[in-house]
């Protein structure tokens, strides 16, 4: 928590130094036999964050009875067999396709190329190159009237994520939830961070049950769906849009403009989201970094990136994505300037 709190309020390398603290202790806890079942998994994340894998292979052999993290140990299998680019020999694998969203979701992916696009700021022409993608994958998508020019992001949307809450209100409020995906010709599943849906949103809603094993909390929307797609084993998945929090604008202008909008199930709020229209910016940059370990999405993606062989990214992303962890510190303390 301190490590995260010095994060959010701008000592980004402080930060840094309080997270390393906490690997260290988490692993030297495990290894005198006093760690907690949180802190035993702190210690596995963090060797995996490290490249450490085999300590971490042996730490969850050893450490962890399948009774009791079957399901948290088939992540940790996922991501290893992503790593290490070795096949996933977890019995579990075989159950993949049982549902009809999954099935859905594994069509649109396996062996496919994809186009993740993120609600952030796209600034060159990218639009036919997304829509040149076998799937196209949009982070938050409201409809195509709250997407910018296609010019720079494109048309098609076949898959959506949104975070639980939001289809949660959406479910509640037929009305609202119709204005939500109206313009959505092309979508043809949703992905929920967590929760049963079923067809009750108009569209089939595939809900992710294993999280990417990312270190002090749980991922952004982003890695989330990173880690959902390339688990499927697509061909290449290409991002576009991701900035890994190193702008202060979080969202582009149109999503901002639909935040806002009386007809979005979750609208009518101030808006809390533009560093430039509210001067409790800063208050709402710090919150989001406190709420989420940034640096570890960081590192997440670029591990993908790096050794999965399934990543790829627009010029933008890739400059970010081979940023040091250290030179990534350097970039969120430039983002976020003079408090």
């Amino acid at each position: 928590m301190i490590s995260l709190a010095l994060s959010g309020f701008g000592f980004v390398r402080a930060g840094t130094i309080a997270r390393d603290n906490c690997l260290k202790r988490a692993c030297e806890e495990v290894y005198a036999g006093v760690a907690t079942n949180r802190t035993l998994h702190l210690a596995i994340k963090s060797l995996l964050e490290a490249r450490r894998f085999d300590e971490a292979k042996t730490m969850i052999a050893e450490r962890i009875s399948h009774s009791q993290g079957r399901s948290i140990i088939y992540g940790y299998d996922h991501y290893l067999s992503l790593m290490t680019r070795t096949p996933l020999k977890n019995s579990l694998d075989k159950n993949h396709g049982v549902e009809p969203a999954e099935k859905i979701f594994d069509g649109l992916v396996r062996g496919k190329t994809v186009a993740l696009v993120a609600p952030g700021v796209i600034e060159s022409d990218s639009g036919t190159e997304i829509d040149a993608h076998d799937t196209v994958f949009r982070i938050k998508f409201n409809g195509r009237s709250a997407m910018p020019d296609e010019k720079f992001v494109g048309r098609r949307c076949d898959i959506t994520s949104h975070n639980s809450g939001l289809l949660s209100l959406a479910w509640i409020d037929p009305v609202k939830s119709q204005e939500m995906f109206t313009d959505a010709p092309d979508l043809k599943l949703i992905v929920a961070k967590r929760g049963t849906f079923a067809n009750s949103l108009g569209v089939p809603t595939h809900s992710i049950t294993l999280w990417p094993p990312t270190f002090l909390t749980t991922g952004t929307s982003g890695t989330l769906s990173i880690f959902e797609i390339i688990r499927y084993l697509p061909k290449k998945v290409k991002l576009f849009g991701f900035d890994f929090y190193t702008r202060r604008e979080i969202y582009n202008s149109a999503l901002l403009n639909n935040y806002q909008s009386s007809a979005h199930p979750d609208g009518d709020r101030p808006n809390a989201l533009s560093w430039d229209q509210n001067r409790f910016a800063t208050y709402t940059v710090a919150g989001s970094h406190i709420s989420h370990d940034l640096k570890s999405d960081f590192l997440f993606v670029k591990n993908l990136y790096e050794l999965s062989g399934l990543i790829d990214g627009t010029p933008e992303v890739l400059e970010i994505l081979n940023l040091t962890a250290d030179e990534y510190d350097m970039r969120l303390e430039e983002m976020l300037g003079d408090w």
